[in-house]
């Protein structure tokens, strides 16, 4: 009985040494037990899995970098640039819509303020960067709130 004990742990270690060989927090612990041949090939293994390895510990990071460039560092470099373009573009007479939302005809331009008649005889002076878009009256949610404040 004892033999037949001994001969499947001799199997089951013949099976799980070339497994933990190969496992890379195993290597280092292999050379220290003394084992010529055994320490050899651990080492070698541990070697030659180094840069993979290290490729594997940075792959998530490189790709979180890419997401965060890709979707949320790029569009708004591009939204910017097409805000900028926007405000050099600005012109007298303009309709447009302050991030406030306030809505007003373009009377001045300066360098870095615009001056907005909202009202007849009522003007406002704000940063140039403030104004976001040119106002289109048909495009507007209250035109389209009206019929649903309408009493059935």
């Amino acid at each position: 009985m004892l033999s037949l004990v001994t001969s499947q742990l001799q199997l089951l270690a013949g099976r799980l040494l070339p497994l933990l060989a190969l496992q890379p927090s195993a290597s280092p612990t292999r050379p220290s037990s003394g084992g010529g041949g055994g320490g050899a090939a651990g080492g070698a293994a541990g070697g030659s899995s180094g840069p993979g390895a290290l490729i594997a510990q940075f792959a998530p990071m490189i790709l979180i970098v890419g997401f965060i460039y890709f979707f949320m560092l790029r569009p708004m470099n591009k939204q910017r640039q097409e805000q900028d373009s926007f405000n050099a573009g600005l012109k007298k007479g303009d309709r447009v819509v302050t991030q406030s939302g306030i809505v007003g005809t373009v009377v001045s331009l300066e360098a870095q303020e615009v001056t907005l008649e909202v009202a007849r005889g009522v003007q406002m002076t704000f940063l140039r960067n403030t104004v976001t878009q040119r106002y289109q009256p048909g495009g507007t949610p209250a035109a389209s709130g009206d019929t649903a404040t309408s009493k059935p």
